[in-house]
């Protein structure tokens, strides 16, 4: 997941209108260099320049689409649970013989299936096992993209340092 997030995280801070130097690397942009930056102060993830923080690159990649994917399997899993736990929808069938004739006859059959030996049960087993799997699976998924993002701002603000020395060698 390394690849796709940093197109995120250049998305993200394109929002704040302030890119400059942007690069591709094997059709992957790498992490940009924000224009009038400082350097940052310290572990907190927060920045001195007006740019973006880590703060708001982490929530603005709560919007990527594998996680929002994520985040809806695992409600759809939660469905899955309460459909397994209900009872089959009776059925109704009619039959009519010889429709044309005065002698014809018909027949209505009602049946409702119930199920034996613990079927429900084990359904019901099944689809939560799904709802736990769907929400391990948005637990990585959040996990990743948050070590992603969290990589790519520190390479913007490494890449923001080494701009910021380059440019005090110039002038010296």
């Amino acid at each position: 997941m390394g690849k796709s997030c940093l197109p995120l995280l250049w998305a993200a801070c394109a929002g704040v209108g302030q890119l400059a130097n942007a690069q591709v690397m094997n059709g992957v942009p790498r992490a940009p260099i924000l224009e009038h930056a400082a350097p940052a102060q310290g572990a907190t993830g927060q920045a001195s320049h007006a740019g973006l923080t880590l703060a708001q690159a982490l929530a603005r990649a709560q919007a990527h689409p594998e996680l929002q994917a994520a985040q809806l399997e695992w409600q759809a899993s939660g469905h899955d649970v309460q459909q397994a736990g209900r009872r089959a929808n009776p059925e109704l069938s009619l039959a009519l013989e010889n429709a044309n004739r005065r002698d014809s006859t018909g027949t209505v059959v009602l049946s409702q299936p119930l199920p034996l030996g613990g079927k429900r049960a084990a359904r019901v087993q099944l689809a939560e096992r799904g709802q736990d799997l769907a929400q391990a699976d948005l637990a990585i998924k959040q996990a990743e993209l948050r070590a992603s993002v969290s990589t790519a701002f520190v390479e913007v603000l490494v890449a923001q340092e080494r701009v910021q020395l380059a440019q005090a060698a110039l002038v010296v």
